[in-house]
């Protein structure tokens, strides 16, 4: 997936805290960013806000996690669980976005006066956007999230018959999921969302 320009589309945002996405590499696992995990995007990159929940404070102005590829499938929550073809958590042992990308630290930190906690790329200038392509080449030699974890959890947590690809307004999925009779009953109802 890529824009009209042919870039890369890019998911950035600031985390609060670092138990999502989990150390299988699935975004949404506890519901973290809702509707925003189902937007269109090749990747994601989580970084730190300023002032994170109380003992996460080691998160704060980092890249905390990196998921390149992703796929999508329908949660129990507002938004689809996503795993990564290439993923990468670093958590407090990450990088200050200040020291490898001055640009997107300005971006999403001073302008607008540090109120911006989630921007797709398309809004970045090219030297920001020149950065979240270094910062994405930092994952390419990571293996994938784990599937087999991932699909187990999915299998568990599915309460859904199967529906239609998701779309950005998630409305249909939460009709559905609030349906108890339609449970699932075997693997192969499980939800895919592409």
């Amino acid at each position: 997936m890529s824009n009209i320009n042919n870039r890369k589309v890019v998911l950035i945002y600031k985390r609060t805290h670092s138990d999502d996405p989990d150390t299988d590499g699935i975004f949404g696992i506890n519901d973290c960013m809702g509707r925003v995990r189902s937007r269109h995007y090749d990747a994601v990159i989580g970084i730190g806000g300023k002032k994170p929940w109380p003992g996460e404070e080691g998160i704060a102005l980092k890249i905390n996690w990196i998921g390149v590829t992703p796929t999508k499938r329908i949660s129990n929550g507002r938004g689809c669980y996503v795993t990564f073809e290439k993923f990468r958590l670093y958590n407090e042992k990450g990088m200050l976005v200040k020291e490898i990308a001055p640009n997107l630290y300005k971006h999403m930190y001073e302008d607008a006066k540090g109120k911006r906690r989630v921007v797709m790329s398309g809004s970045l200038e090219d030297d920001a956007f020149e950065e979240v392509l270094r910062i994405l080449s930092l994952v390419e030699e990571q293996p994938s999230s784990n599937e087999l974890s991932a699909k187990n959890r999915f299998r568990r947590q599915c309460k859904s018959k199967p529906i239609p690809k998701c779309t950005r307004i998630q409305k249909n999925i939460r009709k559905i999921y609030k349906s108890e009779k339609n449970k699932c009953s075997s693997p192969e109802n499980r939800k895919v969302c592409l």
